[in-house]
């Protein structure tokens, strides 16, 4: 019987022009795969575990992803504060704002609420309970409403009308003014509205998003 050839080399698979490990420089094709991430992996259940002897790390050391993302529209609302900010881009940023926030309750708080109807209560990696989760976000977003309130009706609305911009309402318009804006909305805003139908299978139609 013949012996196998010592010298015969094995060949081992080339990664794939689209995997990560083929953008890689002097990648050893052998261990491609110990290399590449798992991206599909859950990582809600993982658990670091503390080396022998090591002080078991706080459950709280993550900080809460709804609590960050309320930390940077904060931010967006510290320049809508800023004196320093140009009159219109405080304007702006005020817009932008509440539109984060509407956006934010609409995904983030809609799917908490979600989880906790169906009973998936399991907690975050902050160690916070999604009923935890909305009792922080409800107290966080009043205080910072209030703010944005403030922020418009205080400072810049005034500031606005100094320089002849005013938000007025339909009953403080002139009839020629009312008139206009009457037929800028049947000519351009109206042919481009998308009706939503009401029936027993979807009572409660809800529009895609916040005007």
């Amino acid at each position: 019987m013949s012996q196998p050839n010592a010298q015969a080399q094995v060949q081992h698979p080339q990664p794939s022009v689209g995997s990560i490990a083929a953008h890689r420089p002097h990648t050893v094709a052998g261990v491609v795969s110990d290399l590449e991430p798992d991206i599909d992996a859950d990582l809600d259940g993982y658990e670091e575990s503390p080396a022998d002897g090591a002080t078991p790390l706080p459950q709280g050391r993550f900080l809460d992803r709804e609590r960050s993302w309320l930390a940077f529209n904060e931010r967006v609302l510290e320049l809508a504060e800023d004196p320093a900010t140009p009159l219109l881009e405080r304007a702006n940023f005020l817009a932008i704002f509440a539109s984060n926030l509407d956006e934010f309750f609409m995904v983030r708080v809609a799917g908490l609420k979600r989880r906790i109807a169906t009973g998936v209560a399991t907690r975050s990696a902050s160690g916070l309970q999604p009923r935890e989760v909305l009792e922080m976000i409800w107290a966080r977003s009043r205080e910072l409403m209030a703010r944005h309130a403030a922020c418009y009706h205080e400072d810049v609305a005034p500031a606005l009308a100094e320089e002849g911009i005013h938000l007025v309402r339909w009953n403080e318009l002139t009839e020629k003014e009312q008139a206009r804006l009457f037929t800028l909305f049947r000519h351009q805003i109206f042919p481009v509205l998308t009706p939503l139908a009401v029936d027993p299978a979807h009572p409660s139609r809800t529009s895609p998003a916040c005007p």
